[in-house]
């Protein structure tokens, strides 16, 4: 299954080149404008609600969300390559860890108890 995740993204990559300068931004709100421009400018242009959507738009739009794919798995690593986690590794050097074993962690949980609300008595 691995594999699969693997090959379509290296086939994305080589696919849909974007420029890097995308990755330095990482304010989420700038994310959330370029993806609604690119909806409104490309997605959702000529669909009806309600309608199916024809095989040759989803053939037209299928790169556009690829591409999207890419820049947000690249944005992503980028993100989780900067962070600065100097501290919480420090933190977890200095604090013990406690170990829970699989089996000592009850298999069945008794019922939650809800009480009914008053508008259904």
């Amino acid at each position: 299954m691995w594999t699969f995740f693997e090959n379509t993204a290296a086939n994305f990559t080589k696919l849909h080149k974007f420029d890097k300068k995308l990755l330095k931004e990482t304010d989420f709100s700038k994310w959330a404008e370029e993806a609604f421009a690119i909806s409104t400018k490309y997605i959702y242009k000529g669909i009806k609600e309600d309608e199916p959507l024809p095989q040759s738009y989803i053939d037209k739009m299928r790169p556009i969300a690829e591409n999207q794919i890419v820049i947000a798995g690249n944005r992503l690593a980028y993100m989780l390559k900067n962070l600065d986690l100097s501290g919480a590794v420090k933190r977890l050097e200095s604090e013990p860890f406690e170990f829970t074993p699989v089996e000592s962690v009850p298999l069945e949980t008794p019922p939650l108890e809800v009480e009914e609300p008053n508008f259904l008595q």
